[in-house]
């Protein structure tokens, strides 16, 4: 198996590459990362490091950023027809699509990829209720207090890297060579995001080819490329965009990943999909709408348009928990989601009728 292009391009986003030097730059810049900045306050050399050192490093070493996406590709198809009939060498291969990047979006996407972390701390919280004593609940409550602090600095910090990666291309054309000079960082981080997104939809696609999901595969792995599809996205590998909503419908209509030679039954498992219990006719139409109404909110605001979504007939029925987490990130607990989805709740009902879908 060669992997010679593919190290080269996963170089760039672990630790040590150009993506984690960008990182660390825009955390002190945009003051993103306490410890970080509490580490190196009030030091001379430190801001010497990141104001001219590390931007050097960035500046010599942007040679890297110059990927045959094409040649990357050919060479990750040849890979997963080899590996094919080896259950195993298989499972492992598509996981090592996803894991370079890892660090990487802990960092610039929190909000989803460190939701293990909260969820952990969420399991305290309930142990400690159900405990019943006064002083667990009193340290349950401080704990989710604080949890909350952190999924609101988590949001922050999400929004404010897409920010800086938007930032320069709304920069009037006469003027991008002044913002280049003056935001080196800000560009060559734009940049990878950009390649970021071209590998996620060109893995996407292969994958797709031979019966993968790589929505499902992202669940597995805990490592997310992409949120949702927008199908336009795939017109140079399709060349319509009937053809490549025909691919990812027969993904989502089988319900499984077509596993190589050899294996189980049991790996073949039904897994939950969101996307099964669409039936509006331009599924990416209404998950681009759900995002937008759905994305950052939890409880009562969730459960509202997921119950006007059903009530409309947007979707077959109220999602399970295991469904909606396979599409949305969960902000809260479930069950603070899940009392908002009864019809028979006139709260639950009044919220719903003030959503607006479309």
């Amino acid at each position: 198996m060669d992997r010679t292009i593919e190290s080269a391009f996963f170089d760039i986003f672990k630790q040590g590459g150009i993506a984690s030097m960008c990182v660390e730059i825009l955390e002190v810049k945009y003051k993103l990362n306490k410890s970080l900045l509490n580490q190196i306050a009030g030091n001379s050399d430190w801001e010497e490091f990141y104001t001219k050192t590390l931007p050097n490093q960035i500046k010599q070493r942007a040679c890297d950023l110059n990927v045959d996406f094409d040649s990357l590709f050919t060479e990750v198809g040849k890979n997963l027809s080899e590996c094919k009939t080896n259950p195993t060498e298989f499972s492992n291969y598509c996981l090592s699509l996803l894991s370079p990047f890892v660090d990487f979006l802990r960092k610039v996407k929190p909000s989803k990829h460190r939701e293990r972390e909260r969820q952990m701390k969420m399991d305290n919280v309930r142990l400690l209720l159900d405990s019943g004593i006064d002083e667990d609940r009193e340290l349950a409550n401080d704990i989710q207090s604080r949890v909350e602090v952190m999924i609101a600095d988590w949001e922050n910090i999400e929004k404010e890297f897409r920010t800086i990666s938007k930032k320069h291309t709304e920069i009037p054309t006469e003027e991008l060579g002044k913002y280049f000079e003056g935001n080196y960082t800000e560009t060559i981080f734009a940049e990878l995001m950009r390649m970021l997104k071209d590998y996620a939809i060109g893995i996407d696609w292969i994958l797709a080819q031979i019966g993968v999901d790589l929505l499902n595969l992202q669940n597995d792995g805990g490592i997310y490329l992409i949120e949702s599809r927008n199908i336009y996205n795939y017109i140079q590998f399709a060349g319509t965009t009937k053809i490549a909503q025909r691919v990812f419908d027969a993904l989502s209509q089988n319900g499984t990943q077509q596993q190589p030679d050899n294996e189980t039954p049991q790996r073949n498992k039904k897994q939950p999909s969101f996307r099964s219990i669409i039936q509006y006719e331009d599924k990416e139409r209404l998950l681009g709408r759900l995002h937008k109404l759905i994305d950052g909110k939890q409880g009562a605001d969730v459960g509202a348009v997921l119950l006007k979504a059903k009530k409309e007939k947007y979707l077959t029925k109220c999602p399970n928990e295991k469904e909606y987490v396979s599409e949305f990130t969960l902000v809260g607990s479930w069950a603070a989601i899940k009392k908002y989805l009864n019809t028979n709740t006139p709260t639950a009902e009044g919220n719903a009728d003030n959503i607006v879908i479309f």
